[in-house]
């Protein structure tokens, strides 16, 4: 009995998967749109990358040479602030020994 229940309900299944089938021209139509599709998504995804590495790359670069003028100004300061100092000096002793 069981047998020709489980033969029954194979037969409904069959039935239902046979009203949802879909022309094989359709349906490779369909995966061609949807394989063209994900291709178009991943290359603009690959040049959207490229884009941002290159500029993160460019500001890396930038920062560098930023840092780089900042130091040198660093020591042009202290070598100037230092010429003033000995000049202030200069002047603080031809004024005293002028008195």
């Amino acid at each position: 009995m069981s047998n020709a229940l489980s033969t029954v309900a194979n037969c409904e299944e069959r039935d239902l998967f046979d009203e949802y089938r879909s022309r094989p021209k359709q349906l490779a139509r369909w995966l061609l749109e949807s394989r063209d599709t994900l291709r178009a998504k991943y290359q603009k995804l690959k040049t959207d990358w490229k884009r941002l590495t290159v500029r993160v790359n460019d500001v890396f670069r930038s920062r560098d040479n930023w840092k780089q003028r900042a130091e040198v100004s660093d020591k042009q300061l202290l070598a100037m602030r230092a010429e003033v100092e000995r000049l202030s000096a200069l002047l603080e002793q031809e004024a005293d020994s002028d008195f």
